[in-house]
C-alpha cells in the first residue's frame, strides 16, 4: 500500500490509498475506542448498504459518549447505530466551496447506540445492544450466469423502506455489472408486527420490464408497497425482515395490446378496431367475452380470453376496461428519501388486512385485466371497484390498454 500510495504521489493523481472497512451491527467493539477527540462513526444501516456519516467524539463519560457538536440529521430521541470510525485524511473544500471541507474515514466497529441527536450533538450509550432489520436479496442474471446473495442490515422501521429498495437495486446493478435495459421476474415476503402485537407477512410477484434501468423497475414498487405498510391509517407497524428473490435478463419481455374482440352472451366475435363507433350492448346477467390479441418484437402474436359479465342490478353506461402493467412515471427515490415521512399508495382499504391483501394482489406487470365499471369516482386517487374482472398471466410484460363503453339495459326497456 505504501509503495502504491507513494506512485500515486509521484504522478500526482488525485487518489488516496487505503484498505477497506466492513462493519457489521451484530460485531461488539470495545468502548474504549472512543475517547475525547476520537473518530465517531454513525449507522444508519450496516452491510450492502452501509449508510452513516463520521464526525468527532466530544465527551466520553459513565458508559455515555457525546459527539459531533452539532446534530446529525436531527431526529431528536432516536435509534442509531454508534460506532468506532478510522481517519484517512481531510478533503479540503475546491475554489468553489473553500469552507465545505469533510473527513473521509472508514466507520469500524459498533460500540454502542445513539438514542439522542439533538442541537448540541449526538448522545451514545456505549456497549448497548442495537436491534437491526435484515432484508436479503438473491439476485440471478440469466445472461451472465452470475448470481449474488445480498444482506443489508437496517437500523429503525421508518428507515427500512428507502434502504432495503436501496440495496435491492444496488445488488441487481452489482450482479449484471450494468445499468440498462431489461426484464425482471422479482418476489419479496416482508414480515413485521402491529402495535397490538400480531405478526403480519405479505407476499408479491411481479415481472417488470424497463428500457432505462431494469434494476429500478422493481425497486421503485418495493419501496412503495413498504412505505404504504409502514405509512398505513390503520396501525403502527415495525418490520422484521424481508426476502426478495429476482431473476434478471438483459431482454426487453414486452407484449403490447394489438386487436380486441368481443362477444355479448355468447355471440360471435367483432374486432372493435382503433376506435369504437357505438357503445355494446348488453342485459343484466350477459357474460362479456373479450379475445385479446397480444405482439411482441421477435415471437409469435399470443391470444388470451377474458370474461366479466353484467351484474343483475347494473343499469346504464359502464366502461369495459382491458389494461396491461400500469403506467408508473414517478422517480426511484430511494434512500434519497431516508428523511421524508412515507406516504405510500392510495387502496381503498378498510382495514389493516384488507391492505395487506391489496397489495398482494395488485395489477401485475405480466398481467392482462378486463374490469368492469359503472358510476364515477368520489376520489380521484381511488379507483372504482369493478362490478366484474378477469386476469390473466402471461409470460412477458403487457403494455397498453383499451377502455370500451358498454350500455346495460333490461330486457324490457330493449324491447
Amino acid at each position: 500500500m505504501q509503495e502504491l500510495q507513494s506512485s500515486v504521489q509521484e504522478n500526482n493523481l488525485p487518489f488516496i490509498v487505503t484498505s477497506g472497512a466492513a462493519s457489521s451491527s451484530t460485531e461488539v467493539g470495545d468502548p474504549a475506542a472512543l475517547q475525547p477527540g476520537s473518530n465517531f462513526g454513525i449507522r444508519l444501516s450496516y452491510g450492502d448498504i452501509s449508510s452513516g456519516a463520521v464526525g468527532t467524539t466530544t465527551v466520553v463519560c459513565n458508559g455515555q459518549a457525546v459527539a459531533l457538536g452539532h446534530p446529525a440529521f436531527e431526529q431528536g430521541s432516536t435509534t442509531m447505530g454508534a460506532n468506532a470510525a478510522d481517519a484517512i485524511t481531510i478533503v479540503e473544500g475546491g475554489p468553489e466551496d473553500p469552507f465545505v471541507s469533510f473527513k473521509l474515514a472508514n466507520i469500524a466497529e459498533r460500540v454502542g447506540v445513539i438514542t439522542e441527536d439533538r442541537l448540541a450533538g449526538v448522545v451514545a450509550q456505549l456497549g448497548a445492544k442495537l436491534t437491526t432489520i435484515p432484508v436479503k436479496s438473491s439476485v440471478t442474471d440469466l445472461t451472465s450466469k452470475r448470481e449474488r446473495i445480498g444482506l443489508t442490515e437496517v437500523v429503525g422501521s421508518e428507515r427500512f423502506s428507502p434502504i432495503a429498495s436501496e440495496h435491492l437495486a444496488a445488488n441487481i446493478e452489482r450482479v449484471t455489472e450494468r445499468i440498462g435495459p431489461g426484464g425482471a421476474l422479482v418476489s419479496w415476503t416482508v414480515n413485521g408486527v402491529t402495535k397490538e402485537g400480531s405478526p403480519f407477512q405479505l407476499k408479491r410477484t411481479n415481472r417488470y420490464m424497463s428500457r432505462e434501468d431494469i434494476a429500478v423497475a422493481p425497486a421503485k414498487e418495493f419501496q412503495s408497497q413498504l412505505e404504504t405498510l409502514f405509512g398505513n391509517d390503520f396501525t403502527e407497524v415495525t418490520f422484521t425482515g424481508a426476502e426478495v428473490d429476482a431473476t434478471v435478463t438483459k431482454d426487453l419481455m414486452e407484449r403490447t395490446i394489438k386487436r380486441v374482440e368481443v362477444s355479448v352472451a355468447g355471440g360471435s366475435f367483432t374486432d372493435i378496431g382503433a376506435t369504437q363507433t357505438a357503445p355494446l350492448q348488453a342485459k343484466p346477467g350477459d357474460q362479456i367475452t373479450l379475445r385479446v390479441t397480444l405482439s411482441g418484437r421477435d415471437i409469435p402474436d399470443e391470444t388470451v380470453e377474458l370474461a366479466v359479465t353484467a351484474p343483475a342490478s347494473a343499469q346504464g353506461e359502464g366502461t369495459l376496461t382491458i389494461a396491461g402493467a400500469p403506467q408508473d412515471d414517478s422517480e426511484f427515490q430511494g434512500a434519497a428519501s431516508l428523511f421524508t415521512v412515507p406516504s405510500g399508495q392510495k387502496t381503498g382499504a378498510t382495514s389493516f388486512a384488507e391492505l395487506v391483501a391489496k397489495l398482494e394482489t395488485a395489477p401485475r406487470g405480466d398481467e392482462i385485466r378486463a374490469e368492469l365499471t359503472f358510476g364515477t369516482a368520489t376520489d380521484p386517487d381511488t379507483a372504482l371497484e369493478p362490478a366484474s374482472k378477469d386476469a390473466t398471466l402471461t409470460d412477458q410484460v403487457v403494455r397498453g390498454s383499451r377502455a370500451l363503453k358498454i350500455e346495460v339495459a333490461s330486457p324490457q326497456s330493449t324491447q
